[in-house]
């Protein structure tokens, strides 16, 4: 990271059950690691869910492209998810380029089997 720069993940860190933003001096982290225990979700996991889904999509994005599929789309889409975790909080608009162009392509690739359907307003079908 550049000096200076400044990362919206930049006061995360992993904890043995996913992801915290609180560190355990502080007075919640009590709190939040019973919730975590309860749910499966510490609370502080919903501060920045762009994050956190980067977080949980980036690593098995990677594992597919090695697996499955070595093309420009899956680079663009790793690329995007790359940037959200590492970029400061106003990229330049080429990087919010870049970040939209590997989100629209994720949702058109990934999420191509979910469908809306326009009677049911607010509710997907697989």
């Amino acid at each position: 990271m550049e000096k200076g720069k400044s990362t919206r993940n930049q006061h995360m860190w992993k904890h043995e059950r996913g992801l915290m933003y609180v560190k355990k001096d502080d007075k919640r982290y009590a709190q939040y690691k019973e919730i975590q225990k309860k749910t499966g979700v510490s609370p502080d996991e919903t501060w920045s869910l762009d994050i956190t889904f980067a977080n949980f999509i980036l690593p098995r994005l990677r594992m597919y492209k090695e697996r499955n599929a070595k093309n420009a789309d899956i680079d663009k889409m790793i690329d995007a998810f790359t940037l959200i975790l590492e970029e400061n909080i106003n990229p330049p608009q080429d990087e919010r380029d870049r970040i939209d162009k590997g989100l629209d392509l994720f949702r058109k690739r990934m999420m191509s089997k979910v469908k809306v359907d326009g009677g049911n307003k607010g509710k997907t079908n697989r």
